[in-house]
């Protein structure tokens, strides 16, 4: 149970450090850039976060080091121990034959001297002698027989004994090293998932800091100066209506809280459709942000629209293919991408990137303005999120954009 616990609020941890694009923003600046300066300034801020992944990494990976070692070190100890308790079961084993041999022995030279206590061979043996002296020395080579014989056996005794609380000490011991092992692959195993969480949001900021660079080197080519309006420096089209983003489908969830997984929905879920069936841009605009490979979302496209004269950006989320490129022009009749979302499909099943997706669907978002898409404008972003309109109540097929 403590292992299945562990892995479920690991899932939920990595959920939310790597919602990248639909859930939750590295870093969250409230101002939106307006000119190439800002964007260049947001740039920066992307690149200082990828030096504090960097170093963050780095700390990881000496802390899983330094884990292993410990591993390493309580394994050997183990060894040493298994090596210890086998050598005091052979001085047991030693010591009991001892005792055997030295009982026969002293049973056998008793029997030579003819000492039977039960008998008279005692006895006669010490009357035996010729004179006092003889009698007290025959009387002190037998207690002496007997002594050595009894101190060795008293000897070997006291060894089996220490042996034997050396085994419980070092079982002890071993149990103690169980445990410490238990502790240290208990922090690896951590150490390993927040290892992979920063190699996922590394990969992010460098997703951003790419489109911010070929944001930049867009407007440049479009701006008349660095300070210039972004929204004064191109012309695009516009729509007097919305369409659905596809020709056909129902929703399968609703924009908003979700009480099925304590989660705030940022658009609507598109179900009905089989994986690689187009997607459309359901407003005329351009594209403002292309995402590969997102640790939550997949591959995402993000559009500036304009609505009878009023300006969204819309998100297109789980998709399997991408079919535009940052900047292009768009129509109502352009190809956006394909839908994705098999989390465990064909598609991604070896590279297992998009785990936020389950089962074939575009996720579909729209928010008011245009928002130039990295982390620093999330919190615009998600603060005009609206319901998409235009859809019919959720499980209801339609069958035309």
């Amino acid at each position: 149970m403590r292992k299945i616990v562990k892995s479920s609020l690991s899932i939920i941890f990595a959920l939310l450090l790597t919602f990248s694009y639909l859930f939750n923003p590295l870093t969250v600046h409230a101002k939106q850039a307006t000119t190439i300066q800002e964007l260049k300034e947001q740039l920066a801020d992307l690149q200082a976060q990828k030096a504090k992944q960097a170093s963050a990494k780095a700390q990881t990976q000496s802390e899983i080091r330094a884990q292993k070692s410990n591993i390493y070190k309580a394994y050997q100890e183990k060894e040493t121990i298994s090596n210890e308790v086998e050598e005091a079961k052979n001085k047991i084993t030693e010591s009991e034959e001892k005792i055997e041999k030295a009982s026969k022995d002293i049973d056998n030279m008793l029997k030579y001297y003819q000492l039977n206590e039960n008998g008279n061979n005692y006895m006669d043996y010490i009357s035996d002698a010729s004179s006092v002296t003889e009698v007290i020395m025959r009387m002190k080579a037998v207690e002496q027989i007997t002594t050595y014989y009894d101190n060795k056996i008293a000897t070997l005794k006291n060894l089996i004994t220490e042996k034997q609380n050396l085994q419980v000490e070092l079982g002890n011991k071993n149990n103690e090293l169980n445990t410490k092992i238990d502790a240290y692959s208990d922090a690896l195993s951590e150490l390993n998932d927040q290892m992979e969480l920063i190699d996922e949001i590394s990969e992010d900021i460098d997703t951003q800091i790419k489109a911010q660079q070929d944001t930049i080197k867009y407007y440049q080519s479009v701006c008349d100066s660095e300070t210039q309006k972004l929204s004064t420096c191109t012309k695009d089209p516009q729509s007097f209506g919305w369409l659905k983003p596809l020709v056909k489908g129902r929703v399968s969830s609703l924009f908003g809280y979700r009480s099925f997984d304590n989660n705030f929905h940022s658009g609507v879920d598109i179900a009905g459709n089989a994986e690689g069936t187009p997607e459309y841009a359901a407003a005329a605009g351009r594209v403002a942000q292309v995402t590969n490979r997102s640790s939550c979302g997949g591959n995402v496209v993000y559009l500036h629209v304009t609505v009878n004269g009023k300006r969204y950006t819309l998100i297109y989320a789980h998709m399997l293919e991408i079919k535009v490129k940052l900047h292009q022009v768009v129509t109502t009749d352009t190809v956006i991408g394909t839908v994705g979302g098999y989390s465990t499909s064909t598609h991604y099943s070896k590279s297992g990137y998009d785990r936020c997706a389950y089962g074939a669907h575009l996720h579909f978002g729209v928010a008011n303005g245009w928002y130039h898409v990295d982390y620093s404008s999330w919190n615009q972003l998600t603060a005009h999120l609206i319901n998409p309109p235009g859809f019919p109540a959720k499980g209801v097929w339609w069958y035309k954009r």
